[in-house]
């Protein structure tokens, strides 16, 4: 059986196109009449909203996919009827999607799903928008989720209480500053302090979001010159897919002035970006998926792609995996090759080794990422101590199965400085050094 679902992948890699250091390691599609909008991953499982495109108004569903074992992706639980949906976030037990209400976006919603079982998910509610907009984009930070709409502006609601999200804030910006009066936010990234939006036609917007309940301003904009379609945040660097002016490398160290210091055209119209480790992953629509070396912002270089023959729509990365949504023919998952020799693999594309690598980027500012491998089922712990010994952060505690992944630090409320990690599986040890530059 696996020789044969081998042999559908390499006819299904030869009829999408070219490759370049990417290697097609599994595919998913459940029915013709839907398109894949956008994906997440957490864990074992990745969450899709696809949308029935018969219908009018369209409908949703959130498709949860086993990808344990990458190359036989299955489709275990999912939630059928919900209102359109076009962004998606996982958060513990939880997923949150911005929606719209009706055919002409009459107004938009913060839906929320119970994913604690993957194979039973279970619709718990939602929570209605200011202003009139769909919801279009949402991503979460600790207990807030953040939703941008296309003419709601940006909503910030409470979610310590999953079940029972609360408004917290929400921001326009003021008519006479635009053209248009609408906030067109298309995708947004966050961290505790700022908010980086996606703004169409607008480019980047940057709102403090440090007190969320009185968002009173947008501290800094730059117009990119296209479309911004999505955003991603690493260290001090914002990465816009801005359609089809490509891939924009922005620096915000200075919020107020952001500075372009680097960009690529990727030949079709960039999408959606995903940043993880030294790359900037782009989905460039019928030009598929482009990798991109950002080691150096200032000089990007593109190093990879895959042609998936449709329009590529969104992508969530897990070390060398690359998961993405195409509108048209489902989910791929691909293997980054330029970084499969990190992790010895072994033929089921699982790590041989206990391994923790250098936390990206280093030093940071205020966030950073942290990835590791384990290989076999344990009870993992991966924490953060000060120089004096003290712990300050628990980013990891429970059992985790075979597998490569990847932890967030946010260190917005610490003083600059030396910290240091620690990993433990078992009863292997590993601590490393990272340095908190503000």
């Amino acid at each position: 059986m696996k020789m044969i679902l081998a042999f559908i992948i390499m006819f299904v890699s030869l009829l999408s196109g070219q490759t370049q250091n990417t290697t097609l390691i599994g595919r998913w599609m459940n029915h013709s009449s839907y398109s894949f909008n956008t994906v997440d991953i957490s864990g074992n499982y990745a969450y899709i909203v696809s949308s029935e495109t018969s219908n009018t108004p369209s409908r949703s569903a959130l498709n949860i996919i086993d990808i344990s074992d990458p190359s036989s992706p299955e489709l275990v639980g999912f939630v059928n009827g919900l209102k359109d949906s076009r962004g998606i976030s996982i958060n513990g037990n939880y997923a949150y999607l911005a929606a719209e209400h009706g055919c002409c976006a009459i107004y938009g919603e913060l839906i929320i799903i119970d994913v604690s079982n993957p194979s039973s998910p279970q619709y718990l509610g939602y929570a209605g928008l200011a202003g009139y907009g769909a919801g279009l984009g949402v991503v979460n930070n600790g207990n807030y989720a953040y939703v941008v709409s296309s003419d709601g502006g940006l909503n910030v609601f409470n979610i310590s209480t999953p079940s029972s999200p609360l408004l917290w804030g929400a921001y326009w910006p003021p008519p006479e500053e635009y053209p248009d009066p609408h906030f067109d936010g298309l995708s947004i990234a966050a961290n505790s302090s700022y908010a980086y939006i996606a703004n169409g036609d607008s480019g980047l917007r940057i709102i403090d979001v440090s007190s969320p309940a009185n968002m009173e301003e947008v501290v800094g904009r730059y117009n990119t010159g296209g479309h911004a379609a999505d955003v991603a945040v690493s260290g001090s660097y914002v990465y816009i897919a801005d359609g089809e002016n490509g891939l924009r490398i922005i620096e915000v160290s200075t919020p107020s002035v952001p500075t372009e210091v680097g960009f690529v055209d990727t030949d079709g119209f960039a999408n959606d970006v995903t940043v993880a480790g030294i790359y900037a992953y782009v989905a460039d629509g019928q030009n598929g998926l482009r990798i991109i070396d950002v080691s150096t912002p200032s000089s990007p270089q593109e190093v990879g792609f895959f042609n998936s023959g449709g329009f590529a729509a969104d992508i969530a990365v897990n070390d060398s995996y690359i998961y993405l949504a195409d509108r048209d023919s489902g989910l791929y998952i691909l293997r980054n090759d330029l970084i499969t020799d990190v992790f010895e693999e072994l033929g089921e594309g699982m790590p041989r080794k206990f391994a923790l690598f250098q936390n990206y980027p280093n030093p940071f500012n205020p966030t950073t990422s942290i990835r590791y491998a384990i290989d076999n089922r344990q009870f993992v712990t991966l924490k953060v101590y000060d120089v004096l010994g003290n712990e300050i952060a628990k980013l990891v505690n429970e059992e985790k199965p075979v597998g490569s992944y990847q932890a967030e630090f946010n260190a917005a409320y610490l003083p600059s400085g030396i910290y240091f990690y620690k990993l433990q599986a078992g009863d292997i040890v590993e601590t490393k050094k990272m340095i908190l530059l503000k």
